[in-house]
């Protein structure tokens, strides 16, 4: 299925931000770019794009990104002197379309979940179904100028109209259409010579019962239209990688807390998210070398480096979220530098622990147990992971993770408990791998 996206929309209340709307960066990821990557996460791979005429610039670039994300772009470009309006503009690709297509446009971001829905509905010749939101309470973006509507029990829309004061959901600004649109707009558009909006051409579709609704069930959308609702927008993406259900209170709720304002950072700065990762390895390294000297004060300083080094590792993460960065092999980068920094941070409590007396116990081998427990830990961990899927037992194991790790450290460091603290990743990390191979061997 293909993707008709308006980007040759023009609004007054963003001229604030240079250049053409298609190309404003939103926590620096041009809104185009946002527009495109989320129909692609959801198996759409053929675009037609309408720009206005004088949008070189924004055909150049989405050429250049086409061939950098393997997509299909076609241009629609609309003649400044003959413009009518964005119905018209849609008008315009009927070349380009001819089976059942999504519209959207610019101005309105929508999680990919909503386009891979829409891909498995059926749709009726000349019939539209616009995506809502029946969650009317729930503040995504500025709604004082979303576009309102109410539909009838069999799903019929009856009234859409961002005037409306009772109302059943909000327009997404995302739609399905059937290539029959495009005779409707044509009827239209002969009717009159004035420009026509698309919610006024849906408006009349509406009189002839051939708008329906779908209804996206929370998904994620807003609508950017003005400064406020931009702000709004950038706040509600940053929420969304900074909450995740499988996050254990102590990252939740101190962690997250920290690496919002980190990632913040990083966003507005040109770093990848492998650069991000060697920056969290470079503050473990560097923690670890203080931890590594005679003195309580290279263990405080170590710690704090410690902390920003998982704060780091954490922002990466969300980085590579809102920046569609996530490949396998930039998970897999920052997976194994964070093992090395687990190790190194290991070692670094070790070779401090030499230089002081502990009651007669051994820190070397304490320390060299945690290390290789360590390392089988997370050795073990990719083929044990493939059995977690399908064995319920393995299921019940506890979760240790580099954010256990590093505060374990962190902590000991700054109670001068260094070898307490190898003591407990020692035993954690060992027990963890014993009890591996005995329910593994079980469970077969």
């Amino acid at each position: 299925m293909k993707c008709l996206i308006l980007a040759s929309i023009r609004n007054e209340r963003l001229a604030s931000f240079e250049g053409p709307p298609a190309l404003i960066k939103l926590l620096s990821v041009p809104l185009i770019d946002r527009v495109l990557f989320s129909a692609r996460d959801a198996g759409i791979t053929e675009f037609v794009v309408v720009t206005a005429e004088q949008d070189h610039m924004v055909r150049q670039y989405l050429d250049k990104f086409a061939r950098m994300q393997q997509l299909k772009i076609e241009h629609v470009i609309i003649n400044s002197a003959l413009s009518r309006g964005n119905a018209y503009a849609v008008s315009l690709a009927r070349d380009h379309l001819k089976e059942p297509f999504i519209l959207t446009s610019l101005d309105y971001l929508t999680d990919p979940e909503t386009f891979r829905a829409l891909q498995t509905q059926a749709i009726k010749n000349n019939e539209v179904l616009v995506a809502v939101d029946r969650d009317t309470l729930a503040v995504r973006t500025d709604l004082t100028t979303v576009t309102r509507v109410n539909n009838d029990d069999n799903n019929v829309v009856v009234e859409m109209n961002p005037g409306l004061v009772e109302f059943g959901s909000f327009s997404t600004g995302v739609y399905l259409c059937s290539p029959g649109i495009f005779q409707q707009l044509d009827a239209q558009l002969s009717s009159s010579q004035r420009e026509l909006s698309l919610l006024s051409a849906v408006q009349k579709m509406i009189a002839a019962g051939n708008v329906r609704v779908y209804d996206i069930e929370g998904n994620f959308w807003s609508h950017i239209d003005s400064l406020d609702a931009f702000m709004v927008t950038e706040e509600a993406l940053l929420k969304r990688v900074n909450k995740k259900a499988s996050d254990n209170p102590i990252k939740r709720f101190l962690l997250r807390s920290v690496s919002r304002y980190v990632t913040q950072l990083f966003l507005a700065m040109p770093i990848n998210v492998r650069q991000i990762s060697g920056v969290g390895f470079a503050f473990s390294a560097l923690a670890a070398l203080l931890m590594s000297t005679n003195h309580y004060y290279g263990l405080v300083v170590g710690a704090v480096l410690a902390f920003f080094a998982v704060i780091t590792h954490i922002a990466q993460e969300e980085v590579a979220a809102l920046r569609y960065q996530q490949s396998g092999h930039s998970r897999w980068f920052d997976d194994v530098l964070g093992q090395y920094g687990e190790m190194a941070l290991l070692l670094g409590l070790t070779l401090h622990t030499v230089h002081h007396d502990y009651f007669g116990m051994n820190p070397i081998l304490v320390g060299v147990l945690a290390i290789v427990g360590c390392f089988m830990f997370h050795y073990s961990s990719d083929k044990y992971q493939q059995w977690v899927g399908v064995k319920p037992l393995l299921q019940q194991e506890v979760l240790i993770n580099r954010d256990m790790v590093y505060l374990v450290a962190v902590v000991g460091a700054l109670l001068n408990i260094p070898l307490f603290a190898l003591l407990v990743m020692m035993i954690l990390f060992n027990a963890m791998v014993i009890r591996r191979l005995f329910v593994w061997r079980e469970a077969e």
